[in-house]
């Protein structure tokens, strides 16, 4: 029986504001297994980013559990959730949030070296081996400020691979980008997916859903649909963005 790598049953999350309770999310349960690209999509504050967040630690649940391998991540003490955070997860976030005064080669190597189970010499090979295969070997030493917005994505890209992350954590990962560029980085993260990286993704574009090997659309907090895509689809691109495209219709998206 295949077990999943990360999954949630009947999380909720909800606020107090002025004496009314929001939902943000509903009694959500989801699994995800190794090597999946499952895609997150649905209409501005349908609880996607908050969605994503929860099943990454980076916030709590007001109900329900979140596991990692088996091990309810709720239960875990604030150093095991940072240590869990840092060398088990990967973030992309839609600001590249480069550290300024550093190289963007400077960039993935601090955050290498906060992975203390790799020694200096494998962080610097795989530094080098990350900016290549992100296509920015050449601008490696140059500053934030003076690369292209493509190119400072990919930039965070590799230093969130570069720990070796067991899931990478997408938040709109092209939405600040034009569409030559984004297809560049839908580019790299299918690569690295197709090298058996596990990928949960957040996205309002469509041209970026396709990518994946399943969407999920939510709705107030909830997830209302769940799309696969065929292996026959995968080999055509157009078929894809159609079929999902005539799904998310269904949705109401």
């Amino acid at each position: 029986m295949k077990i999943p790598i990360l999954s949630a049953e009947n999380i909720g999350k909800t606020f107090h504001q002025g004496g009314q309770e929001n939902i943000i999310l509903n009694n959500l349960s989801i699994k995800i297994y190794s090597g999946d690209f499952t895609v997150i999509m649905g209409s501005s504050g349908a609880g996607k980013s908050t969605f994503l967040y929860t099943l990454s630690g980076m916030d709590s649940v007001t109900k329900g559990k979140v596991y990692y391998k088996g091990k309810e991540m709720g239960r875990l003490k604030a150093k095991e959730m940072a240590r869990l955070r840092a060398e088990d997860f990967g973030f992309v976030f839609q600001q590249n949030n480069l550290v300024s005064n550093l190289s963007l080669y400077e960039n993935v190597l601090v955050a290498g070296f906060l992975d203390v189970r790799q020694k200096t010499s494998e962080v610097r090979e795989h530094t080098e081996h990350l900016m290549k295969m992100m296509h920015i070997g050449e601008e490696r030493f140059r500053m934030p400020a003076h690369v292209s917005g493509g190119e400072a994505q990919r930039t965070a890209i590799a230093r969130a691979m570069v720990g070796n992350p067991e899931i990478l954590f997408a938040d709109e990962p092209t939405g600040a980008l034009n569409r030559k560029n984004s297809e560049v980085i839908l580019d790299i993260l299918t690569e690295l997916n197709e090298q058996g990286q596990t990928i949960l993704m957040v996205t309002h574009d469509i041209h970026a859903a396709i990518r994946g090997s399943r969407v999920l659309y939510m709705e107030n907090g909830d997830v209302k649909g769940e799309y696969l895509f065929s292996e026959m689809q995968r080999q055509d691109d157009k078929k894809r963005e159609e079929d999902l495209s005539r799904w998310l219709t269904q949705m109401h998206w």
